[in-house]
């Protein structure tokens, strides 16, 4: 899975920098929020503050990056989610 850097400030995903295996758990341990893209029909974006592999190691990065986990479909409706993971304190 490709990773990118993330502008906060600006909500927009920038260069690759690494490439990762696809996160098993997710979450908002703060419930952390920041600036998101503008919403386009068929991607929605979600904020995480952790994130583990599937042994449970952390996936952490020193700054605020962004990666997609692929399309998801339910009925009818279908999108890409994306996630902004942003560096623990």
């Amino acid at each position: 899975m490709k990773v990118f850097t993330y502008d906060t400030a600006t909500g927009s995903k920038s260069e690759q920098i690494a490439d990762i295996q696809p996160p098993c758990g997710l979450r908002s341990l703060k419930l952390a929020k920041c600036r998101l893209p503008s919403a386009r029909s068929g991607t929605q974006w979600a904020v995480a503050t952790a994130a583990e592999d599937k042994s449970n190691n952390p996936i952490e990065f020193d700054q605020a990056v962004c990666f997609c986990l692929g399309q998801f479909t339910a009925g009818t409706d279908t999108h890409w989610q994306w996630y902004v993971l942003l560096p623990q304190d």
